[in-house]
């Protein structure tokens, strides 16, 4: 007849309450509870239990008590090995009365102690991770043994604790990355805010009350939070938002001209439908970036003033020599005249870009479509197309994101691009206009193409490969695009076209 106390409900919903493991509760001390109602449930005197070392095939002694206290700290099960490697090896639970009758224990030499009468070696066995670790319940010598029906309740009661076991396990290896991932998020000075599926705050670090002026600790969601930060931030944010709930990420940058501070910030979306936002200052990043840009611009105006020097002297040599021809007869005014205006329209046309490529930009950033303002220059360029018989394609994605950039800015940019795709073309060719939904814009053309030696010297100053043209177009362009924090990139190929790449959303465009 069985001597198992029957384990009550209650007994059974208290070892598997995490309220008692939620992570606040040391392993030792929980086990130790395990322990006290085991004692009670198996009616033993004994009990010892060992978990698994990590990944290894050895288990380490965790708790000891009664009969079995005497087991050495730094006892160690291997699997195979003893009475419990045995019962690991095999994923089955043992009664054990007498060890020099089992014929597998006697070859390991394994004797019976005076002090125990009986035992239930109990492997704590699990579903998805296997054997975590093996308990031994040991009854003194002068007890009833342990019977097969205790072993079958010892079984079952065996594998409600290797679940309460497994879970503390899981619960505190959550917690501890929880408070390592806080701990990192606190170092790294980043202003982080992490938004439910259902626009309720999830998690948040204390720089974002002291970037956005205004904590979520006092609002339940984005829609009334939103309406209390500083302004600058409102409309992005919220566009970050509405692009996460469709997969997509969004950056951007904010200046607050109030407090003279610089943010990067961006918007991704999270495996549970809900948003993060990371917001990040730069002041002095861009400080720094500032200063890079003021030295590389004096030695850009050295290179400028030699090479400008160059293009000066061709058309001045030209005006020289037509007003020699008009002093030496003047009846040959009207035709060296012409030469001199053309020649001084160059001067003029020369004089002109240099001055918007040399003074630094001033950009009137606004919410903008990149495929309005492709649309506006490519209709006002219709004849341009027509006269040169090309055909233009528009591919825009349904998902275009709305930018912050300089609409008159990122016009000038298109119109040049546009252009020296025309000039590239032959009569027939395609020139495509391309933007997707992380807001990069692609000019391609099916022209001449160039060599990876051109491609490389195409945004330097005062380089170009037109018979009457300036070299500066192009240097402009990459200069517009630097101001607005994004990039412009270039893929040729001689013969088979040029592929001209915006991307305004690198860092952002506003």
């Amino acid at each position: 007849m069985s001597t198992l106390r029957e384990a009550r409900p209650n007994d059974l919903y208290e070892l598997l309450d995490l309220a008692h493991s939620d992570g606040s509760v040391e392993l030792e001390e929980y086990l130790q509870r395990v322990v006290e109602k085991a004692l009670d449930w198996f009616s033993a005197q004994g009990i010892s239990i060992f978990l698994r070392n990590g990944g290894t095939e050895t288990f380490g002694l965790a708790v000891a008590h009664g009969l079995l206290s005497t087991v050495p700290s730094d006892a160690v099960i291997s699997d195979g090995q003893g009475i419990a490697g045995v019962a690991i090896a095999e994923g089955q639970p043992r009664l054990l009365i007498d060890p020099t009758s089992d014929r597998d224990l006697a070859r390991q030499g394994i004797e019976r102690k005076e002090t125990i009468g009986s035992s239930l070696i109990i492997p704590l066995m699990t579903r998805n991770a296997g054997c975590i670790g093996v308990m031994n319940v040991a009854r003194a010598a002068e007890s009833a043994d342990f019977s097969e029906s205790d072993l079958e309740a010892a079984s079952s009661l065996g594998r409600q604790i290797a679940l309460a076991l497994s879970q503390y396990r899981t619960l505190v290896a959550a917690q501890t990355q929880k408070y390592e991932l806080q701990s990192a998020m606190d170092l790294i000075g980043f202003g982080l805010l992490m938004i439910g599926p259902g626009g309720r705050f999830q998690d948040f670090t204390p720089e974002i009350a002291t970037i956005l002026e205004s904590s979520p600790r006092n609002h339940l969601t984005v829609a009334t939070y939103f309406q209390t930060i500083n302004p600058n931030f409102q409309r992005p944010l919220n566009l970050g938002i509405e692009r996460a709930k469709k997969n997509l990420s969004y950056r951007f940058r904010v200046d607050d001209p109030i407090r003279h501070v610089t943010y990067a910030a961006v918007t991704a979306p999270m495996q549970n439908g809900g948003v993060i936002v990371a917001i990040h200052d730069i002041t002095e990043h861009e400080k720094a970036r500032g200063a890079i840009d003021r030295i590389q611009r004096l030695a850009e105006i050295g290179q400028l003033t030699a090479s400008i020097a160059h293009e000066i002297r061709n058309p001045l040599t030209g005006i020289q020599s037509a007003a020699r021809m008009i002093i030496d007869d003047p009846m040959l005014a009207p035709e060296f005249g012409e030469i001199i205006e053309r020649e001084a329209g160059k001067l003029n046309q020369l004089c002109t870009e240099f001055l918007t490529f040399a003074k630094p930009l001033s950009l009137d950033f606004e919410p903008i479509r990149l495929s309005d303002i492709g649309r506006r220059v490519v209709d006002s360029m219709k004849q341009e197309f027509h006269d040169e018989r090309l055909r233009v394609e528009f591919r825009i994605s349904p998902d275009e994101p709305i930018l912050y950039a300089d609409p008159i800015r990122v016009e000038q940019v298109f119109r040049n691009l546009l252009k020296n795709a025309i000039d590239a073309s032959s009569p027939g060719q395609l020139i495509c206009l391309e933007i997707d939904e992380q807001g990069i814009a692609k000019i391609r053309d099916q022209g001449i193409g160039m060599e990876p030696h051109i491609v490389d010297r195409l945004f330097t100053p005062f380089f170009t490969t037109k018979p009457n043209g300036t070299g500066l177009g192009l240097s402009i362009c990459h200069k517009i695009m630097e101001a607005h924090r994004s990039t412009i990139r270039v893929n040729s190929v001689a013969g088979s076209g040029t592929t001209f790449e915006l991307n305004f959303n690198v860092k952002g465009a506003a």
